[in-house]
């Protein structure tokens, strides 16, 4: 049995159940044995030890006590310590290579489903197998992949803190290694806890080992990307966003006369592109809290611009004068919201935060409010009785399509009104003349079921809309 010195480069955090009998020290047997750990996990050698050098600097600029941060060291340098323990289940599963599998996992997001998911699927997942059997294989992954990553990254989580306990470690480092894989946002396993119920310790590993992980496979630029990606999941503060801006558009359209009675119109408008400026403020108090950065000056300010596209849209319409009195008209319209409203980037530039800049590595900040609205198609019909030389009625119904997907649907966003029926009376004074008209929009409802918002909270939601209104009008003809 070889005995080591308990001194590390921190004040706490030693190893209790090593005695000091020689000149080695316990921080140097753990960074050799991260180098062990490396190999298992499927990435280069030294990752372990490049992610613990960024989160002790991580843990400097946050103000961390030097207290803690040697059980930070430790936690860092042995968060992949059960990393063997779950090889053999994984290969089962994918049967494929195990470790190819692992070191390429750290680049993606699993928690999210998309073509990311997908192709990590198809180029990991039996990739020596004929055809059939190869699909057969897929469809099973794809079946039980929730539960298959969950048990994972519990067989891992919970044998790696077992072995930090076993080696004399704080339970602080031993919860640190155990909540590795947890999500801000609570998509995370193995237990899915979200913000500040996740250690800190495991916060700081997650993020460190993030950034070793992009900045080896594709350069730092990805590293900060990633990072500022994946720091949207439920990190988010109030944003007073106040822009001005404007837009050109044009549009033209045909109108002629099928027949005495019928009548026909072809409009079309262009889409319209706002590009607007102005400023963003707030307050990140809240947030600098939960990351156990209290103190902190916390109000910060940035340079705003808005891109704002507003769609194309098309109609027909046919009218018909049925005799003196009856006038039927049916009208269908086309508007490209799949176009339009894809996402809506917002780039904030000139950050007056020292410690947010120093957080996210830049006083710009270029984010995008995902939206992925799709094309509406409505049909409308409506009738004008004359009532006497002055007075008609006119009443109406339309029907359109939901725009919006669930995957984005929130409150803000709820045009899924589909049904709306519509009355009114006109009242003609010579050159002026005088309108009233109730809309009726019955209540539409919509589910989230898994919203693809990064943040989480409009997951298992439900959103109802219904309006009501009333207009009054008066115009005259010069």
């Amino acid at each position: 049995m070889v005995k080591v010195a308990s001194s590390s480069p921190f004040p706490a955090g030693h190893a209790a159940n090593v005695r000091a009998d020689s000149s080695i020290r316990v921080s140097a047997i753990i960074s050799a044995l991260s180098y062990a750990l490396d190999l298992t996990e499927g990435q280069p050698m030294g990752h372990s030890v490049r992610s613990c050098m960024i989160g002790m600097r991580l843990a400097a600029q946050a103000g961390l006590p030097a207290s803690e941060q040697g059980d930070l060291y430790y936690a860092l340098l042995l968060k992949d310590a059960g990393c063997s323990s779950n090889s053999s289940r994984l290969y089962h599963i994918l049967n494929a290579d195990d470790l190819r599998a692992k070191g390429d996992l750290k680049t993606k997001d699993w928690t999210r489903v998309g073509w990311e998911s997908l192709h990590y699927a198809l180029t990991h997942v039996g990739t020596g197998m004929p055809f059939l059997p190869r699909m057969r294989r897929l469809l099973q992954v794809a079946a039980t992949q929730q539960q298959d990553s969950c048990d994972l990254v519990k067989i891992r989580c919970e044998r790696g803190a077992y072995i930090a306990k076993q080696l004399g470690f704080s339970a602080a480092v031993a919860s640190g290694i155990h909540s590795l894989d947890e999500h801000w946002n609570g998509r995370g396993y193995p237990e899915g806890l979200r913000k500040t119920e996740i250690p800190l310790f495991s916060r700081i590993a997650n993020l460190s080992q993030t950034l070793d992980v992009f900045h080896g496979a594709r350069g730092p630029d990805a590293a900060i990307d990633a990072a500022q990606d994946r720091s949207g999941a439920g990190l988010k503060t109030l944003l007073n966003l106040q822009t001005s801006g404007y837009g050109w558009n044009g549009s033209v359209g045909a109108r002629f006369h099928a027949t005495r009675k019928v009548e026909l119109g072809f409009p079309w408008k262009s889409s319209t592109v706002i590009l607007s400026h102005g400023s963003a403020s707030g307050d990140a108090n809240a947030q600098f809290a939960a990351l156990g950065l209290s103190g902190v000056p916390s109000s910060f300010q940035y340079s705003a611009q808005v891109r704002n596209v507003l769609p194309q849209s098309a109609l027909a319409s046919v009218s018909w004068r049925v005799d003196g009195r009856w006038l039927l008209a049916f009208q269908a319209d086309w508007v490209n919201w799949g176009n339009a409203f894809v996402n809506l980037p917002v780039t904030l530039t000139g950050g007056t935060n020292v410690a947010i800049n120093g957080l996210v590595g830049s006083s710009t900040l270029v984010d995008g409010v995902p939206l992925n609205w799709k094309d509406q198609y409505s049909f409308h019909v409506g009738a004008e009785r004359l009532l006497t030389e002055r007075a008609s009625l006119r009443f109406g119904y339309a029907h359109g399509n939901n725009p919006v997907p669930s995957s984005t649907l929130t409150p803000m966003t709820a045009a899924i009104m589909s049904n709306q029926i519509s009355t009114g009376l006109v009242y003609n004074l010579g050159r002026s003349r005088l309108e009233g008209a109730y809309v009726f929009d019955p209540t539409a409802q919509s589910q989230v079921q898994q919203s693809g918002l990064l943040s989480g909270e409009y997951n298992n939601s439900t959103v109802r809309v219904g309006t009501q209104s009333f207009t009054l009008g008066y115009s005259v003809q010069f």
